[in-house]
């Protein structure tokens, strides 16, 4: 953290040193120190977003549906759901993002080598819930996605053919959903998207990974135990008062050169 340092200076005025005259050194240095403070207060008052560690943690539930849409379980336990020979075990998870970003395992598919399923039409519904950061408005939110492929036990049936053969594909929409948090004095947001994934029959526990990127949070200046900063309308009443000030031991030293 950079620290920021505003001294006064000492000026000089027909090649005398203003000190020689007590009146109008006072004035150079309330101005001096005016201007010095309007600078650091309105740098203090900036405070970026940081993408500082931000630790995260929660679970995945999800269902198949072909017509009418599932809802997931909101429950933490594990959970096994299937469609034909394709299933998908949910997960917990956890972790500390590194520059905003942090990789997820969401949970895993498995296709068993045998049936004659067509999976096409069919859909995944993708349920994440986090337990932190804490103070999310929305700690959950689902994801849609559609299911394309089939299998076969016979071989020849289906290419690349030894028995058994095909494969399931799993399309998510990839577009990122955004979560905010209010935690004290901290507020902060970071984006989730979940990635497509192929099972090839006979697979087991492939792994289904999402992303959480521009995580960020920024702590607030004001709150129990912290010093208020101004804001700019604060700012342009000091500036005003530190100008009324200036001006008024000018017009002294003017009445008092008179």
């Amino acid at each position: 953290m950079a620290l920021l340092t505003c001294a006064p200076y000492t000026l000089r005025a027909a090649g005398r040193n203003v000190r020689a005259r007590p009146k109008l050194f006072l004035e150079i240095q309330v101005r001096n120190t005016f201007i010095c403070s309007v600078v650091l207060i309105a740098a203090l008052h900036a405070v970026p977003a940081s993408a500082a560690p931000i630790t995260f943690d929660g679970f995945t539930n999800g269902c198949f549906f072909t017509a009418v849409s599932c809802t997931p379980s909101t429950i933490a336990a594990s959970q096994t759901v299937t469609t034909g020979e394709l299933s998908y075990d949910n997960t917990s998870f956890g972790g500390t993002s590194s520059g905003g970003n942090l990789a997820l395992s969401l949970g895993s598919f498995s296709l068993l080598p045998s049936g004659n399923d067509t999976y096409t039409g069919q859909n995944f519904n993708l349920r994440i819930t986090f337990h932190a950061p804490s103070g999310l408005g929305t700690p959950t939110s689902v994801f849609s996605s559609v299911l394309t492929g089939q299998t076969s036990s016979g071989p020849g049936q289906c290419n690349p053919a030894p028995n058994p053969c095909g494969a399931v594909t799993v399309n998510f929409n990839n577009a990122p959903i955004l979560f905010s948090f209010v935690d004290g004095n901290t507020t902060g947001s970071f984006l989730l998207s979940v990635s497509d994934l192929t099972v090839l029959a006979g697979q087991t526990n492939v792994e289904l990974s999402g992303m959480i990127t521009a995580a960020s949070q920024v702590t607030s200046t004001t709150g129990p135990g912290l010093t208020p900063v101004p804001e700019p309308a604060s700012l342009f009443l000091f500036g005003t008062g530190g100008l009324a000030l200036a001006a008024r031991l000018r017009r002294r030293n003017q009445q008092n050169a008179a």
